[in-house]
């Protein structure tokens, strides 16, 4: 995550990137989870709440072995294909105790948005802090999640997240591609809170993670497609379509609108550029939002404007028309 400049209101950028169910072998289910973020106490965004149609994850038949102190996946995965962005879940425990563990992509990477929802969540206020750790990193991975709630559920979602825990040292780091023999190796997660003594512990087992996320591979190719891209052409780019600049230069703190910020209302928007072969903007398209409305027009309208890109090259080194997905919090 990269901060634009400090004074006033702070955004935060970082990189992220028609329904569809699918039912598989006669083992798999298809049920309905409402997820989604409502508004809490105080200045908390409020999510727009949406009701996932899910098709199960067919052929996961064993959890791991709990840790003595970890709580096993009580349920199926569930994956939704979503008219923008793909998601898979899972819930652990039961009663008020229940955790709803969910990933959420928006375009094909190895990066999530992991969200976790609990009555008895330790979050309150706008933000938390967390160490994360799949077993993969050297350490845990300290991480700031936004917060919000879900009906009677708390709710406090992790964006830029993968597996292994790496991080960029620079904005335009190249990340290394996860192999499935490490998604193999993650069968759990351990999410250590930051709150006052003492520090909340939260581990989820869930078994390997390789078929979950093959589906979730899945979706996000089929979000490619629904586009309008050959997926495959866009799977061996030589380059993607590629920001000039940082993208935390493309807004500053006078852009906070003032109706907003009277209000005290604060969002998240992932969107989506279209990339001409040009290195134009052909249009951008809000994937997710977070209310009120007005910060996806906004982030639209200012972004379009401001943004510059150098252009994707194919396989064979030629500029092709190609997409850029990215999240703006609005804080």
């Amino acid at each position: 995550m990269t901060r634009l400049p400090k004074g006033g209101r702070v955004f935060r950028a970082f990189r992220e990137s028609e329904k569809q169910s699918r039912t598989g072998a006669s083992d798999c289910c298809v049920e309905p989870v409402r997820l989604g973020l409502s508004r809490l106490q105080g200045r908390v965004p409020v999510f727009r709440e949406i009701m996932l149609t899910i098709a199960c994850v067919s052929a996961l038949t064993t959890n791991a072995a709990a840790d003595p102190k970890g709580m096993p996946r009580s349920g199926p995965w569930v994956a939704n294909y979503d008219r923008d962005a793909c998601h898979l879940a899972a819930k652990f425990g039961a009663g008020d105790d229940e955790i709803t563990l969910r990933f959420a992509r928006y375009e094909p990477s190895d990066q999530f948005a992991l969200t976790v929802y609990g009555k008895r969540l330790p979050v309150e206020g706008v933000w938390s802090e967390a160490e994360i750790d799949f077993g993969l990193a050297a350490k845990p991975i300290k991480a700031f999640s936004l917060n919000g709630g879900a009906g009677d559920k708390k709710a406090t979602i992790f964006s830029g997240q993968r597996i292994d825990g790496w991080k960029p040292k620079l904005w335009n780091d190249p990340a290394p591609s996860i192999t499935t023999e490490q998604e193999a190796k993650v069968t759990g997660v351990d999410i250590a809170f930051k709150v006052k003594r003492p520090t909340y512990r939260l581990r989820l087992e869930f078994g390997s993670l390789v078929r979950p996320l093959a589906q979730l591979r899945d979706c996000t190719t089929n979000l490619v497609k629904r586009w309008g891209y050959d997926p495959a052409v866009q799977a061996t780019l030589s380059r993607k379509a590629t920001p000039t600049a940082p993208p935390q230069s493309w807004v500053t703190n006078k852009d906070f609108p003032e109706g907003a910020s009277r209000a005290g209302h604060i969002g998240t928007v992932q969107f989506r550029f279209d990339i001409g072969a040009d290195a134009r903007i052909l249009g951008c398209y809000v994937l997710d939002r977070t209310d009120p409305d007005s910060f996806g027009d906004l982030s639209c309208r200012l972004l379009s404007s401001r943004a510059r890109f150098h252009p994707a090259l194919d396989a064979a080194g030629k500029p092709v028309r190609s997409y850029f997905v990215h999240k703006i919090a609005w804080m």
